[in-house]
C-alpha cells in the first residue's frame, strides 16, 4: 500500500472520505438500503487496511461536507438521535478502536509546528477508488 511504501509518517484523510449518498439533501435517484451499508462496509475495510499499513503513524481524518451529510441529516430528520452513541462518523466506523483522530474541521491546523511526510487523501474511497497527493511539508 502507497503510505507504508512512501514511509508515511502521518496519514490524512483530507474530507469527502466517504460519499454518504443516500443521505444527501439533493434530489437522487434512489439506491437500495443495502448500498448505503455497502458503503460503510468498504470505508471501514479501507480504514483497516490504512491502520494495518501505518502501525504506528497517526491518521487524521478531516471531515468534510460529505461526511458532514450524516450530521445534517440527524438534525433535519432525526433530532432525537443526534449526539447519540453509535449515529457520528467516528462511531460509525469504529475510529476510537482504530485510533484513527476525526477532526470536524472546527481546530485545524493542529497548534505544534510539524514537519512530515504527509498524504493527503483527497477523493471518497467508495466512488473511484483512493488518489494521493504528493508527499507534503505542511506549514503551520
Amino acid at each position: 500500500m502507497f503510505p507504508r511504501r512512501e514511509h508515511t509518517d502521518w496519514l490524512i484523510l483530507n474530507g469527502d472520505f466517504q460519499d454518504f449518498w443516500e443521505i444527501s439533501s439533493y434530489d437522487l435517484m434512489p439506491r437500495t438500503e443495502r448500498d448505503f451499508q455497502r458503503e460503510i462496509e468498504i470505508g471501514r475495510g479501507v480504514l483497516r487496511s490504512f491502520r494495518r499499513s501505518l502501525p504506528h503513524a497517526p491518521i487524521t481524518w478531516v471531515e468534510g461536507n460529505h461526511e458532514f451529510r450524516l450530521r445534517k441529516y440527524l438534525i433535519q430528520n432525526a433530532k432525537e438521535l443526534y449526539g447519540l452513541p453509535g449515529v457520528s462518523v467516528p462511531d460509525i466506523f469504529d475510529l476510537r478502536r482504530l485510533e484513527i483522530e476525526y477532526d470536524p474541521a472546527t481546530s485545524w491546523p493542529p497548534n505544534s509546528p510539524i514537519t512530515l511526510s504527509a498524504w493527503a487523501i483527497s477523493t471518497s474511497a467508495t466512488g473511484t477508488g483512493c488518489r494521493s497527493t504528493a508527499p507534503m511539508q505542511p506549514k503551520f
